[in-house]
């Protein structure tokens, strides 16, 4: 133990400290590297996300007026189908009178055939 205690002169724990301030300004430099890098990965996120928002707002505003383009041609669509499905209905309830306009001639002319048919059975009974 004495012989290592011995060992130990003042230009080696000198030299000894020198080494460890070295190695503490090594790891100090790294350090700044390190936070010098942060602030750059920092710097580029904020960037990087401030055009990832415009981005976002740009796509939305125009799925927006891509929505609103494609629904007033649906809205369109609709209102022709409709409008056709209007005709028909029309033309259907055209024909559906002139059914009951024939059904109720038809009706008509059987009962005054009938109502004939009588008077000359009454008349010729009577005669």
């Amino acid at each position: 133990m004495e012989a290592m205690t011995q060992s130990w002169t003042d230009d080696r724990i000198d030299d000894l400290a020198q080494r460890v301030d070295n190695g503490f300004a090594q790891v100090d430099r790294r350090f700044e590297q390190v936070q010098e890098e942060q602030r750059e990965l920092r710097v580029s996120m904020a960037r990087s996300n401030g055009e990832l928002r415009l981005a976002l707002e740009r796509n939305s505003r125009e799925s927006r007026e891509e929505l609103a383009t494609a629904s007033a041609e649906l809205r369109g669509e609709i209102k022709a189908i409709g409008d056709g499905l209007n005709h028909r209905f029309d033309v259907l309830d055209s024909r559906f009178v002139d059914l009951q306009q024939i059904l109720i001639r038809a009706s008509l002319a059987g009962l005054f055939t009938l109502v004939a048919g009588i008077v000359t059975l009454i008349a010729t009974q009577i005669s």
